[in-house]
């Protein structure tokens, strides 16, 4: 039998009482039974429209012979049951069930992406997670959940978002919406006495940086300068839009191909060419991670 990690949501009505009767109801699914399941987690909403009120997270381990697509419209069923209704993007919601991880396989349709693509940059995500499968190791970046949770929990806040897909106007949108500073841009602007250079590629350049609790993004468009960025042990966070003209898809992906194997920390990828998604993206993986 495959074994598969999910990840459960929950942000109105009687929201433990719902969560439990969603794993009451897993197990009564043909070919599906639940191994273990994490402690339930209060969290603020990331992302969405205002004024929703506060999730309840957490996790289980399911094992089913079910291969990965049948078994999410088995868990859209229990949705389904619950109430869920999919309107507006990160709305509240009554129950949502993603799979995280299903053994060690890579699926990319239109329909299922797994390992989920947002998973190693939420905290709501990870603690769960942790907590039931943390030598469970991502099949993508390989590194273990539980290494994934310490990161977030260790590394100081600093991001770096790569590639030509970023504008000015986009990086300081993002700059702004997460409170941030801006430590490098292409263009060699740099903030504080130190040179561009030196910024882009010693992230732990001063003890007030390491101390602080800010935001810091670099921005950078080259495999030059994201190589020596990525042999650093303090970076956060990398995000990496892979869209526009071929040779920026192409430059995006050897980015995120680096930075793998670099194993310097998590990778957040974003596909699409709509500039305020992006945002929108990049500042919810950001925010996610406190």
């Amino acid at each position: 039998m495959a074994r598969c990690l999910i990840g459960l949501g929950f942000n109105l009505g009687d929201r433990r009482a719902i969560l439990d009767f969603a794993i009451e109801h897993f197990e009564t699914l043909p070919n599906v039974s639940v191994q273990s399941v994490s402690e339930w987690l209060s969290t603020e909403p990331i992302g969405g429209p205002s004024g929703q009120g506060g999730f309840l997270n957490g996790a289980a381990i399911l094992k089913t012979v079910l291969p990965p697509h049948e078994l999410l419209g088995q868990l859209r069923q229990v949705e389904t049951t619950l109430g869920r209704e999919r309107r507006i993007r990160w709305d509240a919601r009554t129950l949502d069930v993603d799979i995280l991880l299903y053994d060690d396989l890579i699926v990319q349709s239109e329909t299922l992406v797994i390992p989920h693509p947002r998973m190693t940059c939420r905290r709501f995500v990870l603690e769960p997670t942790a907590e039931i499968a943390p030598d469970w190791v991502h099949p993508e970046i390989q590194w273990t959940i539980g290494r994934l949770f310490e990161h977030l929990q260790a590394a100081p806040p600093n991001f770096v978002l790569c590639g030509s897909n970023f504008t000015p106007d986009l990086v300081s949108r993002i700059v702004d919406r997460t409170r941030g500073i801006l430590q490098y841009t292409p263009d060699g602007e740099c903030s504080g006495d130190c040179s561009a250079a030196d910024n882009a590629t010693t992230l732990e350049s001063s003890d007030d940086q390491s101390n602080s609790n800010q935001n810091r993004l670099w921005w950078v468009d080259s495999l030059k300068v994201l190589n020596e960025v990525a042999t650093k042990d303090s970076v956060k966070l990398f995000i990496i839009p892979i869209c526009g003209s071929a040779e920026q898809r192409d430059l995006a992906l050897e980015m995120r191909e680096l930075v793998i194997q670099q194993k310097a920390a998590p990778v957040v990828t974003i596909s699409t060419d709509d500039q305020v998604v992006i945002e929108n993206e990049a500042v919810a993986a950001i925010e996610a991670m406190k």
